[in-house]
């Protein structure tokens, strides 16, 4: 499944680089109509694909390229499309290849056909889908077991833990069994007749599993980290509120959700947390949104803001753009779609963040929020300026 991190891959590849999006036409139901039997096995390409593939070899044939390097380019294509399991899957085909690259990869939701040659790979109409805020991770916590999911408003798929980490306090080998000898003895009084002795518990045990559990779930913070950073989707925490609290308070991932789902994880089943959940990425969405607004507006006071598509992509060349917001309902988009697309791969180069946004309030087709000011009027490189609108000139 495509997932941000892949496209980050992308960042450093330059062209000629090839794009093909094609939405899967329902698997098998589009090659029973190519079986030449009724009751055939569907192992046929699915034709869309194959009709955008040809697409591309027209594409490359006019673009001059010769019979040797189209061959060389689309032969790693044919052979990943002919694996038998696309035939079963749904949602949109999206293959990135350049001479010294290549990546097919499926992304769950359906996204318009696109073919695209260039210097950099296209990734603008992915983006919609890969930062839509409704896909999340959620980490379901208790003493008897820890699990992770991957999820977001078509289902929700359990993640297996990193290895080497316990997926329950009990099991884990870092933390000893409570110590028993924390009880306490007293003497026995002449109530309790033969007894020899009384034992009571103390608040010690109480205070030791907190301890347990505080440095058992800094350690799941910390293997957890690498995997979560690779797909940088909010996190959602389903616990009992002593364990929210706890692992709140050891937490290092952002943006840890604020809203949780309060109960036992294992008791709620997993529609109960994925219909939850889906409901808190709702209302993260709405105020992630109003937040990355009121974000623009602050650095436009303090004039860290462009949006002339040329200059932010000559500011994102230099690693100046620490925020990239795209808004593919601009009037200005289309015509700039090249250069917003080369900012983007840019930004994701330099570790900025890319944003995608429908609102009114944002009328850019991109917004770039600076990492720090520079002499002159496009932010210190003219240069890159005119080498960006030259390289992009119609």
């Amino acid at each position: 499944m495509l997932i941000y991190e892949d496209l980050k891959k992308l960042a450093g590849v330059s062209g000629p680089c090839l794009t093909i999006i094609q939405p899967l036409q329902c698997g098998a139901r589009a090659n029973r109509a190519l079986a030449p039997e009724r009751g055939a096995p569907d192992n046929k390409p699915d034709a869309g694909v194959m009709t955008a593939i040809q697409a591309a070899n027209n594409l490359l044939t006019a673009e001059g390229f010769s019979s040797e390097d189209r061959d060389n380019l689309l032969r790693p294509i044919l052979e990943a499309i002919a694996d038998p399991r696309w035939n079963s899957r749904k949602g949109t085909i999206v293959i990135f290849r350049s001479p010294d690259f290549f990546l097919a990869e499926l992304c769950a939701e359906q996204i318009e056909p696109r073919l695209h040659l260039g210097y950099s790979f296209l990734v603008l109409p992915l983006l919609p889908s890969l930062l839509s805020n409704h896909e999340f991770w959620l980490l379901g916590l208790s003493v008897k077991s820890v699990r992770l999911f991957r999820g977001s408003r078509n289902g929700m798929t359990e993640v297996a833990l990193p290895a080497g980490l316990s997926s329950s306090l009990a099991a884990d080998e870092a933390f000893d069994a409570p110590d028993h000898s924390l009880r306490g003895r007293s003497g026995a009084g002449p109530s309790v007749g033969s007894m020899k002795g009384v034992q009571f518990g103390t608040s010690s045990e109480r205070e030791h599993q907190h301890d347990y559990l505080h440095d058992y779930f800094r350690a799941i913070d910390r293997a957890l980290g690498p995997v979560l950073a690779k797909d940088p989707q909010p996190l959602i925490l389903s616990a009992v509120s002593r364990e929210l609290t706890i692992y709140r308070d050891v937490n290092s991932y952002s943006p840890l959700l604020t809203g949780s789902i309060h109960g036992n994880p294992n008791s709620l089943g997993l529609e109960v947390l994925r219909t939850k959940a889906n409901q808190i990425m709702s209302a993260y969405s709405e105020t992630a949104k109003d937040s990355l607004i009121r974000e623009i507006e602050e650095a436009a006071d303090h004039a860290l803001v462009l949006t002339d598509p040329v200059a932010v992509a000559a500011a994102a060349s230099i690693g100046r753009v620490g925020e990239l917001v795209i808004s593919p309902d601009a009037l200005d988009f289309d015509s700039n779609e090249d250069v917003i697309n080369f900012a983007a791969l840019a930004v994701m180069r330099s570790s900025g963040k890319v944003f995608t946004i429908m609102s009114p309030r944002v009328t850019a087709g991109v917004t770039a929020m600076l990492r720090f000011h520079a002499d002159d009027g496009y932010g210190g490189q003219a240069m890159q300026r005119v080498a960006v609108g030259t390289a992009f000139k119609k």
